[in-house]
């Protein structure tokens, strides 16, 4: 995840780019934490009302250079202090490298709990760096000058100095201390919501920040495993020992992380937080009366209805957050602030953990009793963290619908506003020579049928009455391109071809056909009020499952207007589409060539090629269809030119992908390739039924490819497929470590089925999981048969196969042991 391009997405007009009003939003949701002054500098400096992308980007990596300059300065100096070289302090050291300074005791202890210290108890250099950058603006505030050097006596150092507790592990540090996540907050000029070591977390699509984290930690091998908890810590996470371990052992228990897996691992990890950030952010909007960014008092506690938090300790866990001139609390803060005690580590220190804290260790002030009392402190801290996480969840959960589930597709529809549009209204528009409406203009659209008036657009009561299978309906999400800015179909070729294929359906279901198209059943630009953005917002962030839910079909669109068609409109000056002007900002007739054309091919298109992949983590494929697809004259058969299904592609090619695909903006590929991540391994990890159909031989390797992620699946359907010995050979490998039980590998085109068969005998020597196979009409003759006995001499597992169809002589049909689980022969 890329998220400077999200922030940037999310605040965006679309058009003229990021207002500058939010430019300060958009730098606390990147973990800066500006004041109104110097947000009011930055504008100043960059002197327009709106940013664009690029000029956004190039500000945030400056401001992060800064910092990590910063950082490096004081690591240099703590350099001096580290006597052994090995990037670690000692206590005595830590005291002599602020002996002198302006720290104070009780600064340094509110943050000193949170430093990772190594096995011998010292303290990392970096992450001590980070710290003390937190604790003022100024690196050199560290350093005493020379004045002070030559007056202070090694007595009066002594006695100036901060008492550090000696550090045994995390938990006995934090009970020493004294200190929690909340008590680092008690100054709001020091506020670390995020803090400096977030700062550069969310910035994961900066080479630099992960770069300099791994070149400091990095040996000629690469980053140690042991070290890879500090790195992570310097970039703003928070791991757990049990964490650590379990992300080596997911990246496959390495001794060293080379450069591109530890880029690699890092960005995965913290683009999770962004997505929480926003969906946390929207939630708390809707309180947001004024939409001035900013919660009252009694708008808070409106959010906090229902939880378990009393007032006394709302005001006490949220008096430390900085406000605005009215006293309020800005939205953007409350969220991550939300979010990080929610995911606080300081509950889950146990009492037995904490009384052990050697109170006879010089310089620690805390009694066995002491600790005891932490504790208490901690598990109340606890309820507020799960009170808050509760929040946290409760936006989450908003934003989080099934793919299964029918009323829960129902209910995203509600909640975001997406409306679906009658089939039967798109014929009405055919008929009569109109283009798509805007979803603004759909919405008071209305069409005679059956000698009655109907709305274009389904309401969403009946939406859940079909939900509810009160209704009958099926619903069809179209993939297409935007062939202008303005419309994405102003010839209405498009419309003719939803229109020729949804028929045959109303007339083969006798249901009705409510159709998903973006362009009327999203608000489009220019969106005027906040429902309207708020909408599109939530719509965008879950476009996922218009495309990837199993009560959907997806039909694709993959031509652009025919040239002939297109020139033809071009220089008919009469021939206009009612578009949305920006100018004027109301709705003009405009022809053809004064609108922005985009032909760039549908295969190449970021949007098109991520919904061709939400489409295909179905269980069943056939509810992902080409509905345009031209007649090859130079296929041989039918059979072939048919074959247009597809696999789900695994998320490191689909990542290589869409580093070649056309994106209007940009920063929509972060978006897409986060979402088919997240959609592929929920969908797929889930699975344990696959019906495939129609796989041409490039589908049939990206089903090798894809196969061991389906970690629980029961039974494998591929019927009607088209491959070579090669892609046969793949799939074979990986099916010889399938954990399917039940599997059918039918009606192979051509030479197919012997190729794939013979692949099968090879699988099912080492394959122990398999009890059924249904290999008919594959044409395998007496040679495949005899391939199959050869390998159930060694397999016992199977105990049905069928066999119908596939031209076996006398010779084959007696081979032993395949009569002994033949099904039936023909």
């Amino acid at each position: 995840m890329s998220s400077i391009h999200l922030v940037f997405g999310h605040f965006s007009d679309g058009v003229r780019g990021l207002p500058a009003e939010h430019l300060g939003q958009a730098m606390r949701i990147l973990g800066m934490n500006p004041t109104e002054d110097q947000v009011y500098k930055h504008l100043a400096d960059l002197g327009r009302p709106y940013i664009d992308q690029a000029t956004f980007h190039r500000f945030i990596q400056d401001e992060l250079t800064k910092y990590l300059e910063q950082v490096q300065a004081v690591v240099d100096y703590l350099k001096q202090y580290d006597t052994d070289n090995k990037g670690a302090l000692s206590t005595e050291e830590v005291q002599a490298a602020i002996r002198g300074s302006e720290l104070s005791q009780k600064k340094l202890q509110a943050c000193w709990g949170r430093i990772r210290t190594c096995s011998k108890g010292q303290l990392d250099i970096v992450e001590l760096a980070t710290c003390f950058l937190e604790l003022g603006d100024e690196a050199e505030m560290l350093e005493p000058s020379e004045a002070e050097k030559e007056r202070a006596s090694a007595s009066e150092a002594d006695s100036k100095a901060v008492k550090i507790p000696v550090v045994k592990d995390d938990v006995s540090a934090d009970a020493e201390a004294g200190t929690t996540d909340e008590q680092c907050r008690d100054n709001p000029a020091e506020e670390s919501a995020s803090g400096p070591a977030a700062y550069s977390t969310m910035f994961n699509d900066v080479i630099a920040s992960t770069n300099a984290v791994f070149r400091y930690f990095s040996q000629p091998s690469g980053v140690p495993a042991e070290r890879l908890g500090h790195a992570m810590a310097i970039l703003g996470m928070n791991p757990t020992e049990d964490e650590v371990k379990k992300h080596l052992a997911g990246l496959g228990g390495p001794k060293y992380i080379d450069q591109k897996m530890f880029h690699r691992f890092i960005e995965e990890e913290l683009g999770k937080l962004i997505p929480k950030v926003q969906e946390l952010l929207d939630y708390l909007k809707q309180f947001d009366t004024d939409g001035k960014g900013a919660l009252s008092e009694e708008e808070l506690q409106e959010v906090m209805r229902g939880s378990e938090l009393s007032q006394d300790k709302v005001q006490a866990s949220l008096r430390k957050l900085p406000r605005n001139s009215e006293g309020h609390l800005d939205i953007v803060k409350l969220s991550k602030y939300f979010l990080e005690l929610g995911n606080s580590q300081a509950p889950q220190c146990s009492a037995a953990d904490a009384v052990e804290a050697d109170d006879s260790i010089p310089g620690t002030a805390k009694t066995r009793q002491d600790a005891a009392s932490q504790v208490r402190e901690a598990r109340e801290l606890s309820g507020d963290a799960s009170s808050f996480h509760a929040i946290a969840k409760a936006a989450d959960a908003e934003a989080r619908y099934g793919l299964k589930d029918p009323q829960a597709f129902a209910q995203f529809l509600q909640d975001s506003d997406v409306r679906l549009v009658r089939a039967k209204y798109l014929v009405d528009l055919v008929l009569s020579k109109r283009p798509l409406p805007r979803r603004q203009e759909a919405e008071t659209e209305t069409f005679t049928c059956g000698g009655e008036r109907q709305s274009a657009l389904v309401t969403h009561e009946e939406v859940q009455n079909w939900a509810k299978r009160t209704q009958e309906a099926i619903i069809c999400s179209i993939s297409h391109a935007w062939e202008t800015r303005e419309h994405p179909d102003p010839c209405r070729h498009q419309l003719q071809q939803i229109v020729n294929h949804t028929g045959l359906y109303g007339a083969a279901f006798k249901a009705d056909i409510w159709i998903f198209y973006d362009y009327s059943s999203l608000f489009q630009y220019e969106r005027t009020n906040s429902h309207e953005d708020k909408s599109f917002r939530k719509a965008m962030n879950n476009m996922h499952l218009m495309y990837a839910h199993e009560c959907t079909l997806t039909f694709r669109i993959e031509t652009l207007t025919p040239k002939d068609v297109w020139e033809t409109m071009m220089a008919d000056e009469e021939a206009v589409v009612r578009v949305y002007d920006a100018g004027s900002k109301t709705l003009k007739e405009k022809p053809l060539k004064l609108l922005e054309a985009n032909r760039i091919p549908y295969s190449q298109r970021g949007w098109c090629m991520a919904e061709i992949e939400w489409s295909s983590l179905r269980g069943v494929n056939a509810q992902h269809q080409h509905i345009d697809r031209p007649k090859d004259p130079k296929s041989e058969t039918q059979k072939s030119d048919d074959l247009n299904g597809r696999v789900p592609m695994i998320p490191e090619n689909f990542r290589q992908q869409m580093e070649q695909a056309k994106f209007t903006h940009r920063s929509d590929a972060d978006a897409v390739i986060y979402l088919q991540q997240k959609i592929f391994r929920e969908k797929v990890i889930e699975c344990q039924h696959l019906v495939l159909e129609g796989l041409p031989a490039q589908e049939i390797s990206a089903l090798a490819h894809a196969l061991p992620h389906y970690e629980n699946l029961k039974s494998l359907t591929v019927r009607r497929f088209q491959c070579g010995e090669e892609e046969a050979a793949s799939l074979g490998k990986a099916l010889a470590s399938s954990q399917a039980e039940m599997l059918e590998i039918s009606r192979g085109i051509g030479e197919s089925g012997r190729f794939m068969v013979k692949a099968l005998a090879e699988a099912l020597k080492t394959n122990r999981s398999v009890r059924d196979m249904n290999l008919e009409y594959n044409m395998i003759g007496s040679e495949g048969a005899q391939a199959l006995a050869e390998a159930l001499k060694i397999n016992s597992s199977v105990r049905d196969m069928n066999l119908k169809h596939n031209m076996i002589g006398s010779e084959g049909a007696q081979a032993r042991p395949v009569s002994d689980v033949l099904g039936s022969l023909a």
